[in-house]
């Protein structure tokens, strides 16, 4: 699993952990631990708006 640079918003703290826990065998992380570090402390945003659609509709 190659890593994106520590500041890109690609790479979250879910998307690391379903990589990590979906791998059949083994999983090998390309990336130093500053990358690896930024991804377990982001957490992804979520836009969908589901409130507001709810409460105008």
């Amino acid at each position: 699993m190659p890593t994106p640079p520590r500041d890109s918003r690609l790479l979250t703290r879910a998307l690391f952990y379903t990589a990590v826990t979906r791998a059949k065998n083994k999983v090998r992380v390309v990336g130093g631990e500053a990358e690896v570090g930024g991804a377990v402390e982001r957490h992804a945003a979520r836009a969908i708006g589901l409130r507001m659609r709810l409460q105008h509709p």
